[in-house]
């Protein structure tokens, strides 16, 4: 049940990021092609890296609780704020309340839902710009 649901909302946070980056990658590409604009690549890791920094900046706030061993219920926030990824939280945190409760390595991979965000705004605009259609490759065989 976990995987299937983490598989299905993996499929629409993806197809609502893409859909915002496809529009960037073409622009990016017609101002590349017909204005000579120096092209970049990692444009797609960039902006999803800015659109990751308040949550780097909460997990910064959660290491630092961690740290001085805080006893306050936050983990619950946490399943909240990254909703999209609750099955992967769950397998990471368990039925742990407070930080106190899991270990620095179960810690170490909270990080995991905040890389996710980069990584496919980076691979999306890559595709994107070099016109590499996902769809058409799973549905046509060339």
């Amino acid at each position: 049940e976990g995987i299937l649901s983490q598989g299905i909302m993996l499929v629409l946070y993806v197809s609502f990021v893409n859909t915002r980056i496809k529009k960037i990658a073409y622009s990016d590409r017609t101002a590349d092609t017909y204005q000579g604009h120096k092209k970049n690549l990692y444009k797609g890791f960039i902006l999803g890296s800015i659109a990751s920094l308040p949550a780097f900046a909460f997990y910064v706030y959660l290491l630092v609780n961690k740290i001085i061993g805080s006893q306050v219920s936050i983990l619950t926030l946490v399943r909240i704020v990254n909703a999209a990824f609750l099955p992967i939280i769950n397998a990471i945190v368990g039925s742990a309340q407070k930080l106190t409760e899991i270990s620095y390595g179960s810690f170490a991979l909270l990080i995991i839902p905040i890389l996710i965000l980069p990584i496919v705004t980076g691979i999306s605009y890559i595709f994107n710009y070099k016109q590499i259609s996902v769809k058409e490759k799973l549905m046509y065989k060339n």
